[in-house]
């Protein structure tokens, strides 16, 4: 069963590319590091080099949480907050690897080798989300 993403969320997806991946190390330093993400109406994801410290943390602890925003709105803040477990899939994956075509061009030299990553968007928790903030959680299974 496909979630349903509000209008207004799936908005600021798909035309907001670069946001902020967190993740923690293994002795429970957060770490932020800005990224260009896709999104295919289901899940996000972004290719990134393994030995980066981003791709280690995400490895040793799945567990991450990103946000894209609007920083254009007039009226305020509009944000996506997606919580959830990272997939890592080795190498540059084909439909990652077309949609980063149409949206950006040539992959860049330093992505090559890449692995790629997913994260699903989850369900949009009601109680947090407001006045044009949206907030994601997915549970593993």
């Amino acid at each position: 069963m496909m979630n349903k993403i509000p209008q207004a969320a799936d908005d600021i997806l798909r035309q907001n590319h670069v946001g902020v991946l967190a993740t923690v190390s293994s002795d429970g330093l957060p770490w932020a590091t800005p990224l260009h993400f896709l999104y295919n109406g289901e899940q996000i994801a972004w290719f990134s080099p393994a030995d980066c410290v981003h791709s280690h943390n995400a490895r040793q602890q799945p567990k991450v949480s990103v946000a894209l925003f609007s920083p254009d709105e007039r009226d305020g803040l509009h944000g996506v907050y997606i919580t959830g477990v990272v997939q890592e899939l080795q190498g540059v994956q084909q439909q990652e690897l077309q949609q980063w075509q149409k949206c950006y061009g040539q992959l860049p030299s330093n992505l090559q080798q890449a692995n790629t990553y997913r994260l699903p968007i989850g369900q949009v928790d009601a109680k947090k989300s407001t006045n044009g903030l949206w907030y994601f959680t997915h549970k593993s299974q």
